[in-house]
Formats: structure tokens, C-alpha cells, sequence
């Protein structure tokens, strides 16, 4: 009996050494997390193959961010001075560690490869093979327009040795990149709102840039799609047509397109990125493939980052909760954003479609979260957040209702928005109360276009949609003229805009169409109103 009791004892030592030498990553991250109409069919089969994506872990971060502050800020004298791929790669990437993970899958029995700057590792596996790597589970789960994702609602782990060398995996837990922003007309619309049509010569208009075509051949600009959005090159002629645009096809379709299956969000993005941003070289990026629901918003960053022929301008109209993902994962996106921006390279984000953020069941009597919840990516404070407005009849813009806006609670307040977030908190009056935002957190949006009765043609018929999907493309293809301008000038390219946009706008009162009515209430949530200068609904 002694002695099975020292065996008992030292089995259950080796047990415990063997959990003890694994570490769980993203510990924080709520994983049981589904989407609002995503259901779980049941486990996944064993023997369907997945890809995962391996975020090795940085160094020189806070470097990295020193000079992107130094290249975007237009008072500094290293202003537009970018940085190379390769010399970004050299700067952040981690040899040691990246041959490290790579060494452990192999001996796993996985090949892999490095993609991005250096610190990425994509390996394909099953997911059996997945499961015993990471001691976790997968689920079959089922979108509700019937698509199917292969994700872990349980926590997941590697060996302790390896977690040192990790931020995270992606594919394993979350749903980035697979919620789109676009709706059709009268979904989600400003109650009592009667918008005029806006046309591309609305647009135009409204943006004063009527008659004004790109030439520069080394411009150019891009839309991210995921979800298996398409676009359809017949659709996009028509509306050139119609609307008496340039004629001119898309010059590069990066990933797959099946012209035969065009979606809404697809559609809407070639038309007003290509029509604000005439002549201007374009891209199709569409993240697609075997493996495209697995984790399309990294495959995307892998893509763009390290090719030196990636556009310059990107527009994504693609978001959720800010607490949907992960901060581990946010704040390692962050660092691509930074990267992005190194290069001279611009990102504009929808800011979504959701108004003031209720959080989830906060209109519940007694119960709910009161914290108010923008969506992310748009939060990042390396990205161009890009709210909603809407053309009323009488010919005045008015802030959408639907136009996400609010306060960041993953990240601090940047130092390029602090005066302008500081006097809107001064000067308004019968907004949130302060216990339900973070008043310190990065501020959303930065500037707006339009959101409302947006009109695209869509297989083969005129159509009328909504969101904050509509205005991202649009002020992308603006800015992307102003890339055209610089390029012809020989100056580079405008890189990350924010600290442009806000020391313009406070220097130029007329730099921006000030939009001073409207407010983002949502449910019962009572929404930031729209002012002078920069709000929380429409930004400048």
C-alpha cells in the first residue's frame, strides 16, 4: 500500500509537471465568444485541413512607433522619410524566435513557412493534428447566411518554452474579418431620416473634387474583401456609364473573384473607391482560398505586408465589438498597422454601423454591461477611422444614426487627437455620462463621408445601400488624389493620415466640412451628438 501510494504521488507529479509546462495564450480572451447569428453544428471533423497562423513575437516596438510618429507628423523634418519592408523587417523581426517556433512544428511534424516581415508563421494541418498541438478542441460552426468556420471555443496551449516566443495563433479562437459592414437600404436606418440619393457626382461635389482624374502611374489604391465577396467587371462598366465615370477595369485582382457570385459589400467598394479615385491604379485584394474563413484578416496583412508593390491607399469596410477579438490580437494587428504607415501607406476602416455601442444586454432592466463598445479595427490608433453622414432633402448633412463612434476600451488616447477629443468633452452637453465610456481611449471616428441611400449598381440593377461601408471606399479614393497630387509633385506619399488630418483641421477650419447636427443613439443608448469641430459621430 506505501508503495502504491509513492506511485500514485509520482503519477500525479508527472501530471501536473506536464500542465504546469504548457501555457495558455490569449488567457484573457473570452473563447466560448460566438457572433450574433453564428450556431455551433457540432465538433469539427478530424480530418478537414485549416491553416494557422503563428504571430511571433517583436522586438524594438517601441522604436518602431518612434518613427512612425517622426514619418507622419508633418512638423517633423523626417516627415515622409519611409522605411523599406526589409528594413522594418530588420528593425522588428526576432530570427532567434522565428527559428524557434519553426524547429517545434517541425519536430511536430508540420511544415511551415514565414511570411510578412519575418514574424509570421503559417502552417497547414488537420484538425486532429491542430487539437493535439494545442491541447483544445474545434467546433463546426455555421454562419447564418449558411457559411462554414472551423474555430476553438475552449482555450488553447502551447509548451511553456514556445509561449515565450508567441503573441498568439491566429485561426484558433475569434471571428475577425467576417462580419461585413454593408447593408441594404432601410436596414438599420436612421429613423425619420429622408436621405437624397447620393450619386458619385453627389460625392464629388461634396467632397470638391469634381473633375479631378489621377495620373501619376506610380499611385495607387486598394479594397480588402473577405467572406467570399466578389465583384462582377460588368457591374462595375454599368455604373462607370451610368454615371458617366472613366471607363476603366480593375488592374489587378490579388486572391480569387468569381464574377458570377457579386456581393453588395464587393460591389460597393470597387464602384466609389474607383470612381472618387479616377485613373488611379486599383486593386482587388481578396482574401480567398482553401482556407479563407480560417483567419482572412491576417492572411490580408501577411499579403500587403512585405510586397513592395502593395497600393498605397487601402479601404476595409470589415469590423465587430471591440471585445470580439482578443487584445493580444488587437494590439499585434496594431504593430502591422504601424508597419503599413512606416512605408508611406495608408488604412481607412469603417467605423461601423452600430451608433453609440450599447453594450450587449445593457438595455435589460437590471443586467447587461453599460460600458458603451465601438468596433474594431477601427479603434486602432494607427488606422483612419471612417464615420457615417447622410444628405438630408433639404440639402444639409446630418450625422447618420448608425455611425459608430465613441471611445476605445483596449487603447490609450493618441497624442495627435488629445486637444480636439478634450474640447468636445468641455463643450457638449446632454451626451453619455462618463461611467459608460472611456473617456481616455483612442476616440473614433476621425472624419466621415456618406453612409446613407448610397447608390451602386448591383447585378445589373440600381441599388440604394447603406452603412459605413459606403464611406470608407469613398474617402479613400479622395485621398488617394491627394496621393496623386503629391506624386506628381515629387513629394511622397501621405502615409498615416491622423496626425495630418487633425493638425490640418485645427489650423484650417475649412479643411473639412464641419457636420454639426445628428446623434449616434443606439437602442436605448443615448448617443454622442455632432458639434463643431470633432464629435464622436462624424469626427472633423
Amino acid at each position: 500500500f506505501f508503495v502504491s501510494m509513492r506511485v500514485g504521488a509520482f503519477i500525479l507529479l508527472l501530471v501536473c509537471v506536464a500542465i504546469a509546462d504548457r501555457v495558455v495564450l490569449e488567457k484573457s480572451y473570452d473563447a466560448s465568444f460566438l457572433p450574433e447569428g453564428f450556431s455551433v453544428v457540432g465538433p469539427a471533423p478530424g480530418d478537414r485541413e485549416i491553416s494557422l497562423h503563428f504571430a511571433v513575437k517583436q522586438q524594438n516596438l517601441e522604436a518602431l512607433n518612434r518613427l512612425l510618429d517622426a514619418v507622419s507628423n508633418p512638423q517633423s523634418f523626417t516627415y515622409g522619410k519611409y522605411l523599406s519592408w526589409d528594413a522594418i523587417g530588420s528593425l522588428v523581426s526576432c530570427t532567434e524566435s522565428t527559428h524557434k517556433v519553426q524547429k517545434w512544428l517541425r519536430n511536430s511534424g508540420f511544415h511551415s513557412r514565414v511570411v510578412g516581415t519575418g514574424d509570421w508563421i503559417v502552417a497547414e494541418m488537420t484538425v486532429s493534428d491542430a487539437e493535439q498541438l494545442l491541447e483544445t478542441r474545434f467546433s463546426h460552426i455555421e454562419t447564418r447566411d449558411g457559411k462554414n468556420i472551423i474555430r476553438a471555443l475552449v482555450p488553447y496551449s502551447v509548451p511553456r518554452d514556445i509561449a515565450q516566443d508567441l503573441d498568439f495563433i491566429g485561426g484558433v479562437n475569434g471571428f475577425v474579418g467576417l462580419v461585413s459592414k454593408a447593408v441594404v437600404a432601410g436596414e438599420r436606418s436612421s429613423p425619420n431620416l429622408v436621405s437624397t440619393a447620393v450619386t458619385p457626382a453627389v460625392a464629388k461635389q461634396q467632397t470638391f473634387s469634381t473633375g479631378i482624374v489621377g495620373s501619376n502611374s506610380n499611385n495607387s489604391m486598394a479594397v480588402a474583401q473577405f467572406l467570399n465577396q466578389y465583384y462582377s467587371p460588368t457591374d462595375l462598366s454599368s455604373f462607370q456609364s451610368e454615371y458617366n465615370l472613366v471607363s476603366q477595369a480593375v488592374d489587378k485582382v490579388y486572391g480569387t473573384n468569381d464574377p458570377q457570385k457579386p456581393g453588395v459589400e464587393a460591389s460597393l467598394d470597387i464602384e466609389y473607391i474607383m470612381a472618387m479615385g479616377q485613373d488611379i491604379v486599383t486593386w482587388f485584394v481578396s482574401t480567398s482560398g482553401r482556407h479563407q474563413l480560417q483567419e482572412p484578416f491576417l492572411t490580408w496583412i501577411e499579403n500587403m505586408i512585405g510586397d513592395p508593390s502593395a497600393p498605397w491607399i487601402h479601404s476595409v469596410s470589415y469590423g465587430d465589438k471591440e471585445s470580439s477579438i482578443s487584445q493580444t490580437y488587437a494590439t499585434r494587428c496594431d504593430t502591422e498597422f504601424q508597419k503599413f504607415g512606416l512605408t508611406g501607406r495608408t488604412i481607412f476602416f469603417a467605423s461601423g454601423d452600430d451608433g453609440v455601442g450599447c453594450g450587449s444586454g445593457s438595455c435589460t432592466p437590471g443586467g447587461g454591461n453599460p460600458l458603451l463598445e465601438p468596433n474594431w479595427p477601427a479603434t486602432s490608433p494607427y488606422v483612419t477611422s471612417v464615420g457615417g453622414v447622410a444628405l438630408t432633402e433639404g440639402g444639409n448633412l446630418e450625422g447618420d444614426r448608425i455611425s459608430s463612434g465613441g471611445f476605445s476600451n483596449y487603447f490609450a488616447q493618441p497624442s495627435y487627437q488629445t486637444t480636439a477629443v478634450s474640447a468636445y468633452l468641455a463643450n457638449t452637453t446632454n451626451i453619455p455620462t462618463q461611467d459608460t465610456f472611456n473617456s481616455s481611449g483612442r476616440a473614433v471616428p476621425d472624419i466621415s463621408l456618406f453612409s446613407s441611400n448610397v447608390r451602386i449598381v448591383y447585378k445589373g440593377r440600381d441599388e440604394s445601400v447603406g452603412g459605413t461601408s459606403c464611406a470608407s471606399p469613398t474617402a479613400a479614393g479622395v485621398f488617394a488624389l491627394l496621393n496623386d497630387l503629391r506624386l506628381q509633385n515629387g513629394k511622397p506619399t501621405l502615409g498615416f493620415l491622423n496626425p495630418f488630418i487633425y493638425q490640418t483641421a485645427a489650423a484650417h477650419s475649412d479643411a473639412f466640412t464641419d457636420v454639426t447636427s445628428g446623434q449616434n443613439t443606439d437602442e436605448c443608448c443615448v448617443g454622442f451628438k455632432a458639434t463643431t469641430g470633432w464629435d464622436p459621430i462624424t469626427g472633423w
